[in-house]
């Protein structure tokens, strides 16, 4: 297996590290689908910190990104935000093209827990390994 194929998908905390696995080793993992994650994390470390060390996406290593969040639920605002806020800064600074090489998708009445995770589950793997 190589980066072609090869990816890691988690949510919540799991989310974060699924992008945090493909950010920092794009040789390893070549897609990372990250539902509902904890972006708030550490102060938002991984879009501040992180995020700017990593390579453009014109880089031929780049990894492909799924980003997702629900919209309600008591965390929505504080998975939400964060999240759009990743996906604006690898769109702005790192030159990745929504729905090429990054996705996004906002569940409209999704909620942070496994139940609205599961009912996803399908979005981010046809986005990042295309319909079966």
């Amino acid at each position: 297996l190589g980066p072609e194929t090869l990816g890691t998908i988690g949510s919540s905390l799991g989310g974060l590290l699924s992008c945090f696995a493909a950010a920092t080793r794009p040789e390893v993992y070549g897609k990372a689908g990250c539902m509902s994650p904890s972006f708030w994390w550490a102060s938002e470390n991984f879009r501040l910190k992180i995020l700017p060390q990593i390579e453009p996406a014109s880089e031929p290593d780049s990894p492909m990104y799924y980003l997702d969040s629900g919209d309600q639920g008591g965390d929505a605002s504080s998975i939400e935000k964060p999240t759009q806020a990743v996906r604006d800064s690898l769109e702005a600074k790192k030159d990745y093209q929504l729905n090429s090489n990054l996705f996004y998708y906002l569940d409209h009445g999704g909620d942070h827990n496994e139940k609205s995770w599961g009912s996803r589950f399908a979005e981010p793997m046809a986005a990042l390994y295309g319909q079966a």
